[in-house]
């Protein structure tokens, strides 16, 4: 569902609002950059470049930039989710850099444990756009 000119433009006066009263708010996020592969809002539909002009201090990434480390000819699975069973939705080659984002989480009874898994980014970009086993990234 698309999101109106009226919920951008509400959005905006929010978003002005928080910036003046607090001026080190660098970034605006949606839930699904932070609950990743939980909380799916605010959705494909939202156009983050309705708003970015209003984040003049914002980071261009999230988190360190990574390599890929695969043995030759072998490719790095870009995942759905953090796991083996999500599906494939992509494939990095060796050497390929790419911004990590964050680890996901999982619950082990009620305690969060860091997982292997890593959201990265598309270089050049703050958006998540899959799962890799970390295990398979080094720091540049």
């Amino acid at each position: 569902m698309k999101y109106s000119d009226a919920q951008y433009a509400a959005l905006r006066e929010v978003i002005a609002a928080l910036t003046d009263a607090f001026p080190n708010i660098i970034d605006a996020v949606g839930h699904r950059e932070i609950a990743i592969g939980r909380k799916p809002d605010p959705g494909p539909a939202f156009e983050w470049s309705r708003i970015r002009d209003l984040l003049p201090n914002r980071h261009e990434y999230l988190g360190p930039n990574m390599r890929v480390d695969v043995p030759a000819g072998d490719t790095l699975s870009v995942r759905k989710g953090p796991g083996t069973s999500w599906g494939k939705t992509g494939a990095l080659a060796d050497v390929t850099e790419v911004p990590l984002r964050a680890f996901a989480y999982k619950y082990v009874g009620r305690k969060p444990r860091k997982s292997t898994w890593a959201s990265i980014a598309r270089a050049g970009t703050l958006d998540h756009i899959g799962f890799v086993s970390s295990k398979y990234l080094r720091p540049i």
